[in-house]
Protein backbone atom coordinates (compact mmCIF):
# COMPACT_ATOMS: atom_id res chain seq x y z
CA UNK A 1 0.00 0.00 0.00
CA UNK A 2 1.23 3.55 -0.93
CA UNK A 3 0.72 6.10 1.56
CA UNK A 4 -1.84 8.88 0.14
CA UNK A 5 -0.42 12.14 -0.88
CA UNK A 6 3.08 10.99 -1.66
CA UNK A 7 4.28 11.34 -5.09
CA UNK A 8 4.26 7.89 -5.31
CA UNK A 9 0.65 8.09 -4.96
CA UNK A 10 -0.02 10.65 -7.29
CA UNK A 11 2.63 8.32 -10.02
CA UNK A 12 -0.23 6.13 -9.29
CA UNK A 13 -2.92 8.59 -11.00
CA UNK A 14 -0.39 8.45 -14.57
CA UNK A 15 0.04 4.54 -14.48
CA UNK A 16 -3.84 3.78 -13.81
CA UNK A 17 -4.61 6.26 -16.30
CA UNK A 18 -2.39 5.59 -18.64
CA UNK A 19 -4.82 3.10 -21.52
CA UNK A 20 -7.73 6.01 -21.42
CA UNK A 21 -8.46 7.36 -24.76
CA UNK A 22 -8.00 11.06 -25.23
CA UNK A 23 -10.66 13.91 -24.96
CA UNK A 24 -9.67 16.86 -27.02
CA UNK A 25 -10.42 20.07 -24.92
CA UNK A 26 -10.48 17.84 -21.16
CA UNK A 27 -7.68 20.00 -20.25
CA UNK A 28 -6.28 21.32 -16.54
CA UNK A 29 -4.69 21.41 -13.48
CA UNK A 30 -6.84 19.88 -11.17
CA UNK A 31 -6.11 20.71 -7.16
CA UNK A 32 -8.10 18.33 -4.83
CA UNK A 33 -7.44 19.89 -0.86
CA UNK A 34 -8.44 17.39 1.24
CA UNK A 35 -9.46 18.24 4.84
CA UNK A 36 -9.30 16.17 7.90
CA UNK A 37 -12.04 16.19 10.51
CA UNK A 38 -9.18 18.55 12.99
CA UNK A 39 -9.20 20.81 9.82
CA UNK A 40 -5.62 19.33 8.72
CA UNK A 41 -5.09 20.09 5.14
CA UNK A 42 -3.72 17.99 2.42
CA UNK A 43 -3.50 18.10 -1.38
CA UNK A 44 -2.13 16.83 -4.67
CA UNK A 45 -2.93 18.17 -8.22
CA UNK A 46 -3.47 16.06 -11.59
CA UNK A 47 -2.25 17.30 -14.58
CA UNK A 48 -5.12 16.31 -17.26
CA UNK A 49 -4.81 16.64 -21.07
CA UNK A 50 -7.10 15.96 -23.25
CA UNK A 51 -8.56 13.54 -21.12
CA UNK A 52 -6.00 11.82 -20.06
CA UNK A 53 -3.53 12.09 -16.53
CA UNK A 54 -0.45 13.07 -17.54
CA UNK A 55 0.98 14.48 -14.84
CA UNK A 56 0.50 14.32 -10.80
CA UNK A 57 2.18 15.90 -7.87
CA UNK A 58 1.63 16.79 -3.98
CA UNK A 59 0.55 19.92 -3.31
CA UNK A 60 -1.03 22.75 -5.47
CA UNK A 61 1.67 24.30 -7.33
CA UNK A 62 0.35 25.49 -11.30
CA UNK A 63 -3.27 24.55 -10.85
CA UNK A 64 -5.87 26.13 -12.21
CA UNK A 65 -9.07 24.95 -10.23
CA UNK A 66 -9.10 23.81 -7.07
CA UNK A 67 -11.63 22.03 -4.93
CA UNK A 68 -11.34 21.64 -1.28
CA UNK A 69 -13.31 18.82 0.03
CA UNK A 70 -13.86 16.87 3.51
CA UNK A 71 -12.08 13.45 3.92
CA UNK A 72 -15.02 11.38 4.13
CA UNK A 73 -16.43 12.46 0.65
CA UNK A 74 -12.96 12.15 -0.81
CA UNK A 75 -12.47 8.36 0.35
CA UNK A 76 -16.29 8.01 -1.21
CA UNK A 77 -15.52 9.44 -4.38
CA UNK A 78 -12.24 7.68 -4.69
CA UNK A 79 -14.81 4.47 -4.22
CA UNK A 80 -16.36 5.24 -6.96
CA UNK A 81 -19.57 6.23 -5.10
CA UNK A 82 -21.88 8.18 -6.79
CA UNK A 83 -23.31 11.30 -6.55
CA UNK A 84 -20.98 12.19 -3.70
CA UNK A 85 -19.68 15.20 -4.98
CA UNK A 86 -22.76 17.04 -6.39
CA UNK A 87 -24.46 16.02 -2.36
CA UNK A 88 -21.28 17.68 -0.82
CA UNK A 89 -21.33 20.16 -3.01
CA UNK A 90 -25.37 21.18 -2.82
CA UNK A 91 -24.60 20.86 0.97
CA UNK A 92 -21.78 23.48 1.33
CA UNK A 93 -19.13 20.77 2.23
CA UNK A 94 -17.22 21.24 -0.72
CA UNK A 95 -15.58 24.52 -2.21
CA UNK A 96 -14.53 25.21 -6.02
CA UNK A 97 -12.14 28.25 -6.82
CA UNK A 98 -10.09 28.72 -10.06
CA UNK A 99 -10.47 29.09 -13.44
CA UNK A 100 -14.31 28.30 -14.40
CA UNK A 101 -14.44 27.45 -17.71
CA UNK A 102 -11.87 24.75 -16.84
CA UNK A 103 -13.74 23.54 -14.28
CA UNK A 104 -16.78 22.99 -16.92
CA UNK A 105 -14.41 21.69 -19.23
CA UNK A 106 -13.24 19.08 -16.56
CA UNK A 107 -16.81 18.00 -14.76
CA UNK A 108 -18.15 15.34 -17.39
CA UNK A 109 -13.93 13.89 -17.84
CA UNK A 110 -13.96 14.03 -13.49
CA UNK A 111 -17.93 12.28 -13.08
CA UNK A 112 -17.55 9.55 -16.33
CA UNK A 113 -16.98 5.95 -15.88
CA UNK A 114 -13.46 5.91 -16.95
CA UNK A 115 -12.13 8.32 -14.49
CA UNK A 116 -14.47 6.69 -11.33
CA UNK A 117 -12.22 3.24 -12.62
CA UNK A 118 -8.94 5.12 -12.45
CA UNK A 119 -9.51 6.48 -8.96
CA UNK A 120 -10.77 2.75 -7.71
CA UNK A 121 -7.82 1.42 -9.00
CA UNK A 122 -5.54 4.40 -6.75
CA UNK A 123 -8.02 3.74 -4.11
CA UNK A 124 -7.00 -0.07 -3.95
CA UNK A 125 -3.43 0.88 -3.40
CA UNK A 126 -3.85 3.66 -1.25
CA UNK A 127 -3.23 3.32 2.30
CA UNK A 128 -4.43 6.63 4.33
Amino acid sequence: MIPAFTQEWCDLWVAAAADLPAQPGVSGRYETIVRSEDETRRSYTLIIEDGVIVGAHPGGDGANVHREVPDAAHRDWLAGVRGVMQRATLSGQVRFTGDPDVADALAPYLRSDASRAVRQAVLAQTAF
